[in-house]
């Protein structure tokens, strides 16, 4: 999508250069005609309507500029959750006996229920320093 992105952008930077030559080769003819005021108005009006694109083109070139650079910040920043997604292998990591460590953890005066909510505290609390440049996270 990147490239999508930047392909589009480069043609919306062509059809700026194009409309500013027009523009600038129109503003050197000598197309005003001082007898002709309705010609003359016609002209300013093309002009107008040419400063007036191509304030717009930069103003969407600039906006495209900024949207790829989020963008590419946030394809980062999924490439490192999935980098830790893929962390904790099942091969290397197996899963639990729940019900038995449920049955240690209580036997400790412990439960598992609080053990879980503390690790998911901790992964959220990993992932959300991962992305505060593109959602503020209130420090809890």
């Amino acid at each position: 999508m990147a490239d999508e992105v930047f392909n589009f952008t480069i043609g919306r930077v062509e059809d700026l250069a194009v409309l500013r030559q027009a523009l600038a080769a129109a503003q050197h003819e000598d197309k005003i005609n001082p007898s002709d005021s309705e010609w003359n108005h016609k002209v300013h009006i093309e002009q107008t309507v040419a400063e007036r694109l191509i304030k717009m083109l930069e103003i969407e070139v600039h906006v495209e500029a900024l949207l790829r650079e989020k963008y590419e910040g946030v394809e980062e920043v999924l490439h490192s959750i999935k980098q830790w997604c893929d962390a904790y292998p099942l091969d290397v990591f197996p899963e639990p006996d729940f019900k038995k460590a449920a049955a240690l953890l209580e036997a400790g005066g412990m439960t598992i229920d609080a053990i879980s909510a503390s690790n998911m505290r901790h992964v959220l609390k990993g992932i959300s320093k991962l992305i505060p440049e593109f959602v503020p996270c209130p420090e809890p």
